[in-house]
């Protein structure tokens, strides 16, 4: 009679199996909060580099303008010309995918500066009259 009265324990292996599936599913949703964090932040961020050089070509600046002005917010002049050495030496034997894009405005283009800051890397392109003309943004 006694045992009729005393509740009913749960087993403690129940409730140890709920917590810990509820702390790998809250795991699971922060990395995957973050990852898309990460993603957006680096997208955002090019995108505001690639309208940033849209908007540089559009005004079509000289080379030696474009270039004081890059260098004053912290840009490196990197390169004077475009050739496959500064490629190499900049990006190694891997570089970004957008380096064939460069080639080919390279051999539209007779003038080209390179300015690089960070992990990121701008190439100027420059028409006959020095005038900015085309852009390449690329990610070491």
């Amino acid at each position: 009679m006694l045992e009729a009265l005393t509740p009913e324990r749960p087993r403690r292996g129940g409730r140890a199996l709920i917590l810990g599936a509820a702390a790998v599913v809250s795991l699971a949703a922060l990395a995957v909060a973050l990852t898309l964090g990460a993603w957006a932040y680096n997208y955002r961020r090019l995108s505001m580099h690639e309208g940033r050089l849209a908007n540089l070509v559009k005004k079509q600046p000289s080379v030696s303008r474009a270039s004081q002005g890059l260098t004053a917010e912290g840009w490196t002049a990197v390169a004077v010309e475009v050739e496959d050495a500064t490629l190499l030496k900049l990006f190694g034997e891997a570089p970004p995918p957008r380096v064939a894009e460069v080639r080919t405005k390279r051999a539209k283009w007779p003038t080209a500066r390179v300015f690089a800051h960070d992990d990121l890397v701008y190439v100027l392109f420059f028409d006959a009259d020095d005038k900015a003309a085309d852009w390449s943004l690329l990610k070491r």
